[in-house]
């Protein structure tokens, strides 16, 4: 109940007042929503894209050796690779990501270009992964991990996200990989410092939303997973919105709008 109470006071005191957010903060703000919102359209994709293999095509499930979603325009293509790196199956759905509008192929192909680097991104982020050398990521039992790779304005770049196997909505023990040309780790990153278990029936994850606190000095702010994970889940849990304190400020996601809210902690203690 504590924590119930204490979002509906964070929520009243944010959402329902106006108030202007400096040049910084809005560029941070922004960007941190594009890259979350972008990351879902991938995320959101790769589920749907797997639902429509699982239920139509479930022979060609045991010859898949991975699967890779990037933007195509307005739409978000899907693919699934065999052993030998052919294209075995292609989803393509628009801009409304509805499975009923989907467009699937199922004529088994060589990778464009574009593919291909996707396709080798993945894999090396996955072996840089499992190698794990240093102890870096860590490993939970009962989560899989989901690998979004994507090359954008220059940058290549993997998240690695922690999914349940269970009925629970985790969030973090998430990671970003920035890779050079030569698709060798130039920088991983912790995005959180821990794992946050929240389960589906949880009594106080209700409409009000839900909560967890930051403390890594890089990300005080509402991560773009935390964005992804909450847009992904939001519909199970029937969350309307997500926040993020941390020592300097507070972050509310509120998805019905697609809006990020930053409040550094300087103008939160004038509130």
């Amino acid at each position: 109940m504590k924590t119930q109470k204490l979002l509906i006071l964070i929520l009243t005191l944010w959402t329902t007042n106006a108030y202007c957010q400096d040049g910084e903060i809005q560029t941070v703000r922004k960007q941190i929503l594009e890259e979350g919102l972008f990351l879902f359209r991938l995320e959101k994709a790769s589920w749907n894209s797997t639902d429509l293999l699982v239920k139509d095509h479930s022979t060609l499930v045991n010859q898949v050796a991975g699967y890779v979603s990037y933007p195509a325009n307005d739409d978000t293509k899907t693919i699934f690779w065999n052993t030998d790196g052919k294209i075995l199956f292609t989803v393509t759905l628009d801009s409304t990501g509805a499975e009923n509008k989907s467009i699937v192929d199922v004529n088994i192909r060589t990778a464009t270009q574009q593919e291909a680097e996707l396709i080798k991104l993945r894999k090396d982020a996955f072996d840089f992964l499992t190698k794990n050398e240093d102890n870096f990521f860590a490993f939970y039992k009962n989560t899989s991990r989901n690998l979004v790779p994507f090359i954008k304005n220059d940058q290549r770049a993997v998240f690695i996200l922690t999914a349940s196997r269970e009925k629970k909505l985790l969030i973090g023990n998430d990671y970003r990989l920035l890779f050079n040309d030569k698709n060798e780790v130039i920088k991983k990153e912790k995005l959180h410092n821990s794992l946050i278990t929240i389960n589906q029936d949880a009594k106080e994850t209700n409409e009000v939303g839900s909560m967890h606190t930051h403390i890594l000095e890089d990300h005080p702010y509402m991560t773009s997973t935390d964005i992804c994970t909450f847009m992904l889940y939001r519909e199970v849990f029937k969350l309307k919105n997500h926040v993020v304190i941390s020592d300097k400020g507070t972050s509310i996601f509120e998805s019905e709008k697609k809006n990020l809210i930053i409040v550094p902690q300087d103008r939160a203690m004038k509130k």
